[in-house]
């Protein structure tokens, strides 16, 4: 799926039940791991938990942000669950997301990848007198393979694999006031 800004909080908005709540998005994607801008099943922003691999993934003093804003190309699978979860999810009322990160495979990959918005390339907005600013870089990179251990694996018996990657973001916005 395209996201634009490439944040991985906008796969909510494909859910049912979630209104997004703020402008963030369509001025290019919220550079942070911020929820707040989303209320699911009509329950409050501060009522969503967030885990990555099942653990918290929230700012304690501030329960709408992430701790670790994790980039889309780390993300292998998320589950959310709205209403009707089990005890496991007992934390907060609201909305319980869990984003599962990638894995190592048995043959070696890596990508590199750099996604990129600007204003030169948007047009003004109706209501706007001028176009905002908008400079968006986000590039890095991926690699995946698996590590022969001595003694112990073979190229027919694999059995450590690692991910690994790193990603970057360089953000200049503008916001229209009227």
């Amino acid at each position: 799926i395209a996201l634009n800004g490439r944040n991985i909080v906008q796969l909510l908005m494909v859910m049912p039940g979630v209104v997004s709540t703020g402008d963030e998005f369509d001025r290019g994607g919220a550079a942070f791991g911020n929820f707040g801008a989303f209320n699911v099943n009509g329950m409050r922003s501060t009522s969503m938990q967030t885990t990555l691999d099942g653990g918290n993934n929230q700012v304690s003093g501030n329960i709408t942000s992430m701790t670790n804003n994790i980039g889309v190309d780390f993300v292998s699978e998320v589950k959310a669950v709205t209403s009707g979860y089990s005890a496991e999810f007992g934390r907060f009322a609201g909305a319980q997301v869990n984003f599962t990160t990638r894995g190592g495979s048995d043959k070696y990959h890596g990508t590199l990848f750099e996604f990129l918005r600007n204003d030169k390339l948007n047009a003004r907005s109706f209501f706007a007198p001028r176009k905002e600013i908008l400079r968006l870089n986000n590039f890095g990179w991926t690699f995946s393979g698996w590590i022969p251990l001595p003694g112990i694996s073979s190229r027919a018996n694999k059995r450590l694999f690692f991910f690994a990657g790193q990603e970057f973001k360089r953000r200049i916005d503008g916001d229209t006031r009227l």
